[in-house]
């Protein structure tokens, strides 16, 4: 079994750890970081406040983070044959770093909404982790038909952001 210390960054963090570690019997998460890269932050803070005054999504900032199948903890109403584990609702709900991700993800809506500045992807409503992907780096489906926002100083296979 492999030893793994997960370092995280804007939610892709969590993501990885449910899709590719959680299950997997060869690997054990020993530990998680804080690191983060500002600008993948503040373009998931523009995602957030972007969709807040959509229309499209729920109109307040948590909930726009609580909607289902939208935030890496909040996959609420996939099947549990789907996951191929335990119900990750459940598993987010009562492991710690959930309300720690919700938390980050509202402080740095807040913290955008108290300092506007210009925008790093600007109009952008969804995103994604290519390496977060299972196989790695596939395209999501609901993706192929929207714009890509190019945010300067995140690599692509970080997150990529699309309005």
């Amino acid at each position: 079994m492999k030893r793994v210390l997960i370092l995280g960054a804007a939610g892709r963090d969590f993501h990885n750890f449910n899709v590719v570690f959680r299950a997997n019997p060869h690997y054990q998460v020993v530990a998680f970081t804080a690191t983060q890269i500002p600008v993948a932050i503040r373009a998931v803070a523009e995602v957030i406040a972007n969709r807040a005054a959509s229309g499209k999504f729920p109109d307040s900032p948590l909930g726009v983070v609580l909607q289902v199948k939208q935030f890496s903890g909040v996959l609420r109403g996939l099947a549990l044959g789907s996951t191929g584990h335990r119900d990750f609702w459940l598993d987010a709900v009562l492991a710690k770093w959930y309300p720690e991700h919700v938390a980050r993800c509202l402080y740095e809506w807040r913290r955008l909404a108290r300092t506007p500045t210009p925008a790093v992807a600007p109009g952008a409503l969804y995103y994604y982790s290519p390496v977060g992907m299972l196989p790695p780096h596939r395209v999501p489906t609901w993706a192929v038909a929207l714009t890509v926002v190019p945010v300067t100083g995140l690599p692509e296979d970080y997150f990529r952001f699309f309005r």
